[in-house]
């Protein structure tokens, strides 16, 4: 969340997010049905377009859950999703129609060709793969016939994108379903000692946007997930200031004080990569860690949670992270105790550490304050999810609920009120219906009208559960018919037998074959 206001602050047109399943970082802290309610009515009021990732393979058996998602997040019509998939591409194709979708840089999308079959397929846009040259990548957005983005900063995988499965070889965790343990970025044994040596640099176009602007492109990526607020604000408004200089005619302007925005972010190496005119070689980076962020330095010594390291410029509140030697993984913290002596600087970490293990400062103190200043916008967002409109007149009470584009509307009488407590809705009113809610879907705005009406608060809640609860139950159920009717409709006919035959194995006498029949279920 904390990302998604630093990007917005920043001048960011769209961000793109993900849930908790069926996206390329699962292992991120993804964002809840919850926090996309709430996110999509601010980013429309700033005019910024929401992206969901829904980027991974999927198997037979995700299906279900996967069209399940589809039918709680469609009605809040985020702009576009990310697939890989093409098999969701066709579920959205046929059963969501309205609903945009973005083919992944996951797809491996690197020639017209490709191009030419997704926007076949229904695509809007196509997210280009990262290892692809200048010419290659002209080529493929002046011919499109759909909208073209690409990535100018970020993270590189060492492989083509979606093609990958070191993560899934070494340790069953697939990159391609969104599993990736990176293990690209850890050290390896050579003649020359350890090293990182498939961790790529980060890539960084800024010094190529004056060439790439006018190509047309519908969109500049900046890659920013599993990246801090800090991050994600620093190359954001980078890259903003840098296109609005263009869009003035002020190229060379525009370059320079992009970089020297740049130079304020902690990240890895940069390369201009391969598009960039970079040798394969060149986008390599090696060394002893695939970590972003500045080496402080190896951990010399631990005592009782005290870590001994060179003397360095780290500051109390810096964002640290540990890599360890032990299997090349890290783990970050902040820096709240520190004390120097004549060698260097102890800080306390609140984890075991050994000696060898290296530390990195990835963040400067800055990000408390985008932390206080995210959960302040966050809490001033109004909830988002399904809303009641609640209206109690004499005997009657009726409710609205709407989620995204479905909406229902409920009437109820009530009659025989006295005895049962006096009309009128209490102060609390609001507070009790939230916390008497239950549902699978999140709850949003509840508004309600009629304070002079004579049907007592008991009832009026018992109707606003039973509407809800029927909201739901309909709303589940509309789901699973979807289901069954996508489901029998995926099925892919071909030559192969959908069920093996049921043979029938026969003992008979050598006179008795002539009147067996003749067909390959019965084998005499």
């Amino acid at each position: 969340m904390e990302s998604y206001f630093a990007a917005v602050s920043a001048g960011a047109d769209a961000v793109y997010l993900g849930l908790q399943k069926f996206n390329a970082r699962e292992r991120a802290e993804n964002f809840t049905l919850e926090d996309l309610c709430r996110i999509l009515p601010h980013a429309r009021k700033h005019g910024v377009c929401v992206y969901l990732a829904m980027n991974t393979v999927l198997t037979e058996a995700d299906l279900p859950e996967a069209i399940a998602m589809l039918h709680r997040v469609a009605p809040l019509a985020p702009d576009a999703f990310i697939v890989q998939d093409l098999g969701l591409m066709r579920i959205l194709r046929d059963f969501f129609p309205g609903t945009a979708f973005h083919v992944s840089t996951q797809a491996g999308c690197a020639s017209s060709a490709a191009t030419e079959v997704f926007a076949g397929l229904g695509a809007e846009r196509v997210i280009l793969e990262r290892h692809l040259n200048f010419s290659e990548v002209r080529r493929i957005v002046t011919t499109a016939r759909v909208g073209v983005e690409i990535f100018v900063h970020g993270a590189m995988c060492y492989s083509y994108s979606g093609k990958c499965f070191f993560s899934s070889f070494l340790g069953g965790k697939s990159a391609n379903r969104g599993a990736c343990v990176q293990p690209c970025r850890r050290l390896y044994g050579q003649a020359g000692g350890e090293e990182a040596v498939f961790s790529t640099r980060d890539l960084s176009l800024i010094d190529f946007l004056p060439d790439l602007v006018p190509l047309g492109f519908a969109a500049f990526k900046i890659e920013g997930r599993m990246r801090s607020a800090e991050y994600v604000g620093g190359v954001v408004s980078a890259y903003r200031r840098a296109l609005d200089l263009i869009r003035e005619g002020r190229n060379q302007e525009a370059v320079e004080e992009g970089k020297g925005l740049l130079e304020k972010v902690i990240g890895r190496e940069e390369t201009p990569g391969i598009t960039g005119g970079a040798a394969p070689r060149e986008v390599v980076a090696g060394g002893v860690t695939g970590n972003v962020g500045e080496l402080v330095g190896p951990i010399r010594e631990v005592r009782e949670g005290w870590a001994h390291v060179p003397a360095a410029a780290v500051m109390q509140g810096d964002r640290l992270r540990v890599q360890f030697l032990s299997d090349g993984s890290g783990r970050g913290f902040s820096a709240q105790s520190m004390r120097a002596d004549g060698e260097g600087l102890y800080v306390r970490i609140p984890f075991d550490v050994s000696p060898g293990d290296l530390l990195f400062r990835v963040g400067g103190g800055g990000r408390a304050e985008i932390t206080r200043s995210a959960r302040r916008e966050r809490e001033a967002l109004p909830p988002g999810g399904v809303r009641f409109r609640v209206v109690v007149g004499d005997g009657v009470v009726a409710i609205e609920a709407s989620y995204g584009r479905t909406h229902r509307e409920f009437s109820f009488r009530v009659s025989g009120t006295g005895g049962r407590g006096g009309g009128g809705i209490p102060p609390d009113a609001l507070a009790r219906l939230r916390a008497a809610y239950r549902s699978d879907l999140p709850l949003g705005e509840i508004r309600i009208e009629g304070k002079g009406a004579n049907v007592p608060w008991q009832d009026v809640t018992a109707l606003f559960l039973k509407a809800a609860r029927k909201f739901d139950k309909d709303f589940y159920l509309s789901g699973k018919d979807l289901r069954l009717s996508i489901l029998p409709s995926l099925r892919v006919a071909g030559s192969r037998r959908e069920a093996l035959p049921t043979v029938f194995y026969v003992g008979c006498r050598a006179e008795q074959l002539g009147v067996l029949p003749r067909i390959p279920e019965i084998v005499p």
